[in-house]
């Protein structure tokens, strides 16, 4: 085995989709932020932007990107024939540049609104609980390297045969399953949530 090629390679794997995928993503939350920042004016819809499901959204396209990569694969396809001889180094570089850039959006955008209206410690709590909440379930699609017959078996064995409706399903029932979590925790979070003027910043 080359050692510094596979050395290489995965510094490349790693360090181009988080520049590319943390740039555009973190611009994107970034203005994200901008926009829903006049919201704080009115304490009652703002609270309750923390039932949009975000962390679902995130983690099932981080899933989609880097699990069963139909729509990256035609992407790279795309990239593979405008820059010939890279093989499928683009389709991996492109998965997981659209995975980073799937989380850096909307975490760029909590964070700036953390900064400007800091929550409280209960709601801090809620929402971490909320993400690792989430995560777990999207997560649990690896149980599949174990053979347990779960969603993740569901998806593996679609991608493997082209069964695109066996592939929807297992994803179907991850989403369910995500947004069961994400909302509960969002309702919880907005119980605790304090208005942003308490703590507003400039």
């Amino acid at each position: 085995m080359d050692i510094p090629t596979v050395f290489i390679n995965h510094l490349l794997l790693s360090i181009v989709p988080w520049v590319a995928g943390g740039l555009i993503g973190g611009g994107l939350g970034y203005l994200l932020a901008l926009a829903i920042r006049p919201l704080s004016a009115r304490p009652g819809l703002y609270r309750a932007l923390r039932l949009i499901p975000w962390r679902t959204i995130a983690f099932v396209l981080v899933a989609i990107a880097v699990y069963a990569a139909y729509p990256v694969y035609l992407l790279g396809s795309v990239l593979r024939s405008a820059m010939p001889g890279t093989g499928f180094l683009v389709d991996a570089l492109a998965s997981i540049s659209f995975a980073v850039l799937a989380v850096a959006l909307p975490f760029t955008t909590s964070i700036i609104a953390g900064y400007w209206f800091p929550p409280s410690l209960g709601e801090r709590l809620a929402a971490g609980a909320r993400t690792l909440g989430v995560a777990s379930v999207v997560l649990a699609l690896t149980a599949s390297h174990w053979g347990v017959n779960g969603a993740g078996r569901l998806i593996a064995i679609g991608a493997r045969e082209f069964d695109y409706s066996e592939v929807g399903l297992g994803y179907g029932i991850v989403v369910s399953v995500a947004l069961i979590v994400d909302l509960v925790m969002g309702l919880i979070q907005m119980v605790v949530a304090r208005p942003p003027e308490a703590g507003a910043e400039g």
